[in-house]
Protein backbone atom coordinates (compact mmCIF):
# COMPACT_ATOMS: atom_id res chain seq x y z
CA UNK A 1 0.00 0.00 0.00
CA UNK A 2 1.29 3.45 -0.91
CA UNK A 3 -0.03 6.76 0.41
CA UNK A 4 0.70 10.18 -1.02
CA UNK A 5 0.04 13.51 0.65
CA UNK A 6 1.27 16.96 1.49
CA UNK A 7 3.02 18.10 4.64
CA UNK A 8 3.57 21.74 5.59
CA UNK A 9 7.26 22.66 5.49
CA UNK A 10 6.99 24.16 8.99
CA UNK A 11 6.01 20.72 10.32
CA UNK A 12 9.26 19.27 8.99
CA UNK A 13 11.59 21.75 10.68
CA UNK A 14 13.91 20.24 13.21
CA UNK A 15 14.66 21.81 16.56
CA UNK A 16 18.13 22.76 17.72
CA UNK A 17 19.77 20.23 20.06
CA UNK A 18 18.18 20.27 23.51
CA UNK A 19 14.88 21.82 22.32
CA UNK A 20 11.76 19.64 22.59
CA UNK A 21 9.03 19.74 19.96
CA UNK A 22 5.49 18.39 20.18
CA UNK A 23 4.98 18.74 23.94
CA UNK A 24 1.44 19.96 24.64
CA UNK A 25 0.42 22.24 27.49
CA UNK A 26 -1.80 19.41 28.74
CA UNK A 27 1.25 17.13 29.01
CA UNK A 28 3.13 19.87 30.85
CA UNK A 29 0.28 20.39 33.33
CA UNK A 30 -0.11 16.62 33.87
CA UNK A 31 3.60 16.08 34.65
CA UNK A 32 5.05 19.49 35.64
CA UNK A 33 8.15 18.07 37.35
CA UNK A 34 9.10 16.02 34.28
CA UNK A 35 9.42 19.11 32.09
CA UNK A 36 10.86 21.61 34.62
CA UNK A 37 13.94 23.25 33.12
CA UNK A 38 13.45 21.75 29.65
CA UNK A 39 13.48 23.97 26.60
CA UNK A 40 10.40 23.80 24.37
CA UNK A 41 9.60 25.34 21.02
CA UNK A 42 5.96 26.38 21.07
CA UNK A 43 4.03 28.65 18.75
CA UNK A 44 2.31 31.22 20.97
CA UNK A 45 0.11 34.21 20.26
CA UNK A 46 1.13 37.16 22.41
CA UNK A 47 -1.81 38.98 23.98
CA UNK A 48 -0.49 41.51 26.51
CA UNK A 49 2.68 42.58 28.30
CA UNK A 50 2.14 42.75 32.08
CA UNK A 51 4.03 43.31 35.36
CA UNK A 52 3.80 40.49 37.91
CA UNK A 53 2.14 41.18 41.25
CA UNK A 54 1.22 39.22 44.37
CA UNK A 55 -1.60 37.46 42.50
CA UNK A 56 0.98 35.61 40.35
CA UNK A 57 3.23 33.92 42.96
CA UNK A 58 4.89 31.77 40.28
CA UNK A 59 6.40 34.89 38.67
CA UNK A 60 8.82 37.13 40.60
CA UNK A 61 7.02 40.28 41.78
CA UNK A 62 7.69 43.16 39.40
CA UNK A 63 8.96 40.91 36.60
CA UNK A 64 7.64 41.59 33.10
CA UNK A 65 5.71 38.76 31.51
CA UNK A 66 3.58 38.22 28.43
CA UNK A 67 0.18 36.60 28.63
CA UNK A 68 0.05 34.37 25.57
CA UNK A 69 -2.43 31.95 24.03
CA UNK A 70 -1.24 28.51 23.14
CA UNK A 71 0.72 26.57 22.37
CA UNK A 72 -1.21 26.89 19.14
CA UNK A 73 -3.54 25.31 18.12
CA UNK A 74 -4.40 24.77 21.82
CA UNK A 75 -6.63 27.43 23.36
CA UNK A 76 -5.04 27.67 26.82
CA UNK A 77 -2.85 30.41 28.22
CA UNK A 78 0.86 30.58 29.01
CA UNK A 79 2.85 33.08 31.07
CA UNK A 80 6.13 33.98 29.33
CA UNK A 81 8.61 35.72 31.65
CA UNK A 82 10.69 38.29 29.77
CA UNK A 83 14.28 38.86 30.91
CA UNK A 84 15.23 42.54 31.27
CA UNK A 85 17.64 42.28 28.32
CA UNK A 86 14.82 41.25 25.96
CA UNK A 87 12.20 43.75 27.20
CA UNK A 88 12.99 46.38 24.53
CA UNK A 89 12.31 43.80 21.79
CA UNK A 90 8.98 42.68 23.27
CA UNK A 91 7.33 46.00 24.14
CA UNK A 92 6.91 47.32 20.55
CA UNK A 93 5.35 44.10 19.19
CA UNK A 94 2.15 44.61 17.18
CA UNK A 95 -1.11 43.16 18.55
CA UNK A 96 -1.37 39.37 18.43
CA UNK A 97 1.94 38.38 16.83
CA UNK A 98 2.86 34.72 16.93
CA UNK A 99 6.21 33.47 18.12
CA UNK A 100 8.03 30.14 17.76
CA UNK A 101 10.80 31.17 20.15
CA UNK A 102 12.48 28.64 22.44
CA UNK A 103 11.31 28.85 26.05
CA UNK A 104 12.57 27.17 29.21
CA UNK A 105 9.89 25.65 31.43
CA UNK A 106 9.88 27.33 34.83
CA UNK A 107 6.70 25.60 36.05
CA UNK A 108 4.38 23.26 34.21
CA UNK A 109 1.35 24.47 36.12
CA UNK A 110 0.90 27.80 37.93
CA UNK A 111 -0.49 27.69 41.44
CA UNK A 112 -3.91 29.31 40.96
CA UNK A 113 -4.86 28.96 37.29
CA UNK A 114 -2.78 25.99 36.18
CA UNK A 115 -1.16 27.86 33.27
CA UNK A 116 2.41 26.93 32.30
CA UNK A 117 5.10 29.47 33.26
CA UNK A 118 8.09 29.66 30.89
CA UNK A 119 11.16 31.88 30.45
CA UNK A 120 11.82 33.50 27.09
CA UNK A 121 15.22 32.51 25.71
CA UNK A 122 15.15 34.30 22.33
CA UNK A 123 12.51 36.15 20.36
CA UNK A 124 11.35 35.04 16.90
CA UNK A 125 8.04 36.57 15.79
CA UNK A 126 5.83 36.70 12.73
CA UNK A 127 2.73 38.86 12.14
Amino acid sequence: MQIEGWVKATDLQTAPPGVALGVSAAELRAEPQRYAGQVLRWTLQYIAVQKADDLRPDIPTGATYVLARGPLPERGFVYVIIPDGKLAAVQPLPPSPTSRSPRAVRQGRSRYLGNPVVDLISLETSP
